[in-house]
């Protein structure tokens, strides 16, 4: 909260039941840490002159609140050359300083009367928040003192979620070289398993722990290990 932030209430003399509302806003605001400033508290006139005066304070404010009635849109505009000309001025500062700054609004608050309507805002301010008295003072007191209900909470750590990783894509390119590969390491395989085969099979043939020897008047076979003999008695043929 800015205890020092200032505020000056741009209103028209309507009646005095009008400027007592006015005042009413101005006192409370001022209790509650407001540096609020309306005419009524000038004794007589300021040593400047009114026109600089208002000049000064719509310049110098950190908020300038707007009390919407039909009479002040219709001296905003202008339309009113046998009234009071404050508002007049007022109203043509404030759309000054609206367009130099391309209409990017932080200070000009629309206020309406309990009474009032939206009808009774002035063009350039009907597209920002308008606040409805007495009903929208905390809302209204939040917005000059910076407390807003709902502050965005801080951002917090990006949460990391396991799972696999997204497919990839391959193109149809790759997809064919992938498959050439594949080809190419099966015939590989098969040619090394036939390798391994043959190699096998000469290793068991000349071996000489299986070797088989016959002796041709069939008196003896010697068979499997060379250390058991097995001896066969064969017979003759007539």
């Amino acid at each position: 909260m800015n205890p020092t932030a200032r505020v000056f209430i741009s209103y028209s003399h309507d009646t005095s039941e009008h400027r007592a509302f006015v005042l009413a806003l101005a006192n409370r605001l001022r209790d509650e840490g407001l540096d609020c400033q309306i005419d009524q508290y000038v004794p007589g006139f300021p040593p400047e002159g009114w026109q600089r005066w208002m000049e000064t304070q719509i310049e110098q404010a950190d908020f300038v609140l707007i009390v919407c009635t039909p009479l002040y849109l219709q001296r905003y505009r202008g339309n009113d050359p046998d009234g009071g000309r404050g508002v007049n001025f007022e109203g043509v500062v404030i759309s000054q300083t609206l367009y130099d700054h391309y209409y990017r609004n932080t200070k000009f608050i629309p206020i309406i009367p309990v009474q009032g309507s939206l009808d009774d805002v002035p063009l350039p301010l009907k597209g920002y928040t308008t606040y409805t008295l007495p009903q929208d003072y905390t809302a209204l007191y939040r917005l000059l003192t910076d407390q807003h209900a709902t502050p965005a909470p801080e951002i917090g750590e990006k949460v990391a979620l396991g799972g696999s990783p997204p497919p990839r894509f391959i193109s149809s390119k790759e997809n064919k070289r992938n498959l050439s590969d594949t080809m190419k390491a099966a015939y590989i395989g098969a040619i090394a398993a036939v390798a391994a085969a043959i190699i096998a099979g000469l290793l068991a043939l000349f071996s000489p722990t299986s070797s088989i020897s016959t002796r041709g008047d069939c008196s003896s076979v010697v068979t499997g290990d060379i250390n058991s003999n097995l001896t066969l008695n064969c017979s003759k043929k007539d």
